[in-house]
């Protein structure tokens, strides 16, 4: 399997004070071989380190793990510990506790968003909304709180010595 073969994407943002947050998202079809986990997991490896803040939201189309007690329910079992072992080795939990695929009567949780553990004490909420297919949505809200920056305060009290051009520039720049 070639890294081609994974759909997904990750970003890296990095606030004014430097913290950085790594947003990703990956699209594992239905049936995909064991490799693709491990693939995911070695690309991981290289480029994201297991300390990072991370925001990952995945169709796995695994069904197969309880997430309330971390254990695998049955089918593809080497894909679940490979997914667990994905989760524990770059310090992720996962959100999503309410079914968001439906389906010929039966009801399965394959949308998953994880985030890392050094992100758990802010507020976020997790819910599933009606979507557009047989997938519910995942929408999950968070508080994460960058700094904006600030700008150097400069007084000057007296209005004729102030340097209205200097001003206006930075006004532009930073606007």
């Amino acid at each position: 399997m070639d890294p081609i073969d994974i759909e997904g994407i990750f970003c890296e943002i990095v606030s004014n004070d430097g913290r950085k947050l790594v947003i990703g998202a990956i699209y594992r079809p239905p049936g995909a071989p064991l490799s693709f986990l491990k693939l995911l997991h070695d690309y991981m490896s290289v480029h994201i380190a297991p300390s990072s803040r991370m925001i990952i939201g995945v169709d796995f189309n695994l069904s197969d793990i309880n997430w309330n007690t971390l254990s695998i329910t049955g089918g593809d079992v080497d894909s679940a510990n490979a997914l667990l072992d994905i989760a524990f080795s770059f310090n992720l939990e996962q959100l999503v506790n309410s079914s968001t695929r439906f389906q010929d009567g039966t009801s399965s949780v394959l949308d998953l968003v994880f985030l890392s553990n050094r992100l758990i004490g802010k507020q976020w909420k997790c819910e599933v909304v009606d979507g557009l297919s047989d997938h519910a949505m995942v929408y999950v809200i968070g508080n994460h709180v960058g700094s904006c920056g600030r700008f150097p305060v400069q007084k000057h009290n007296d209005i004729s010595r102030a340097d209205d051009v200097t001003v206006l520039d930075a006004l532009a720049s930073n606007f």
